[in-house]
C-alpha cells in the first residue's frame, strides 16, 4: 500500500485527465466515472489517514473531515451535473415528439 500512496498524485492527475477526456465524448459518463474516481480517492485516501498519513497542499494538511467532505462535494457536483443533463435531455425529447 506505500506504493500505492507514493504514487498517488500521479493516479490522481492521470484520473482527472481520463474523467475530463470520456466528459467531452458523453457528459452522462463521465459524470458516473467521476463519481467513482472520487469514492475510490475517499477510501484510499481515508486509508491513508488511518496509516499516518495525510491529505493537502503544499504547506496545508486538510483534517480527515474535510478531506472527506471535498471528495462528497466534487462527486455530488458531477452527479448533479449528470441529473440536469438527463433532465434537459427528456424536455428535448418530449419536446420534439410534439
Amino acid at each position: 500500500m506505500e506504493s500505492l500512496f507514493s504514487s498517488l498524485p500521479v493516479a490522481m492527475m492521470v484520473g482527472i485527465i481520463v474523467v475530463i477526456g470520456v466528459s467531452q465524448f458523453h457528459r452522462v459518463a463521465g459524470a458516473i466515472l467521476s463519481v467513482v474516481f472520487w469514492g475510490i480517492v475517499a477510501v484510499v485516501g481515508s486509508y491513508g489517514y488511518q496509516q499516518g498519513h495525510s491529505v493537502g497542499l503544499p504547506g496545508i494538511q486538510f483534517p480527515w473531515w474535510l478531506f472527506i467532505g471535498i471528495c462528497l462535494l466534487f462527486a455530488g457536483m458531477h452527479s448533479a451535473a449528470a441529473w440536469a443533463h438527463i433532465q434537459r435531455n427528456k424536455r428535448r425529447q418530449v419536446s420534439y415528439d410534439d
